[in-house]
């Protein structure tokens, strides 16, 4: 599915994030945790006009750029979020007569670095789901490619690039690489069961500056 954010900017003390404007909602709650596969939290609810956390320093960039965008420019010190740490960040839009939406796909957000190229590490626990429909789907920073997964839990994970499917079957213990031209999210699921995995990538786009 289309994502639900875009990453303008990842800076030191500074993402800078923008949701395109979707009729009849007037404010977006945004969600955090450290992991995919921990419960997110609360941390702001971005009004439709867009915000910026209160120590932001915004060189450039004006909002005259984002017509039609919601943007959300935050220092994640500013919540209490470690910015030397990967993040996951969701939303749940806002309609303007209050009624609040469920929340949509995370979004990895990686540490700031001037590392071209450099290699992604989603580590955790898929949930157990009868078909894709059930998966978690996981939304990573950029273009990626040169994927490698290793299952660490017992069922097998099923694996897919887009909601619709088809699924890769990934069996235990057995580490499998991949090339594709280039993916932006996956969706995974245990079979019969939660199942551990970790999977590695690289990212095909450079930094965010």
């Amino acid at each position: 599915m289309a994502r639900s954010l875009s990453i303008v900017r990842r800076r030191t003390n500074l993402i800078d994030l923008t949701i395109q404007a979707r009729p009849g909602v007037g404010s977006y709650r945004f969600f955090s945790t450290t992991n995919f596969d921990i419960a997110s939290v609360l941390f702001e609810t971005v009004p439709a006009f867009g915000k910026a956390s209160l120590t932001v320093v915004n060189n450039g960039y004006g909002d005259g750029n984002y017509r039609n965008q919601t943007r959300f420019l935050f220092n994640p010190a500013d919540y209490s979020l470690n910015d030397a740490a990967p993040l996951w960040i969701q939303i749940a839009p806002i309609t303007v007569a209050g009624v609040v939406g469920s929340t949509e796909a995370l979004h990895l957000i990686l540490p700031y670095s001037s590392q071209p190229n450099r290699t992604v590490v989603v580590a955790g626990t898929a949930p157990n789901a009868a078909n894709v429909a059930g998966s978690t789907e996981l939304q990573l920073p950029m273009q990626c490619n040169n994927m490698r997964v290793q299952v660490d839990g017992t069922p097998n994970l099923h694996l897919a690039f887009d909601r619709s499917g088809p699924e890769q079957v990934i069996t235990p213990t057995v580490a499998v690489s991949k090339t594709f031209d280039s993916f932006y999210q996956v969706f995974v699921r245990g079979s019969g069961g939660t199942t551990a995995f970790n999977l590695t990538a690289a990212l095909r786009n450079n930094p965010i500056a």
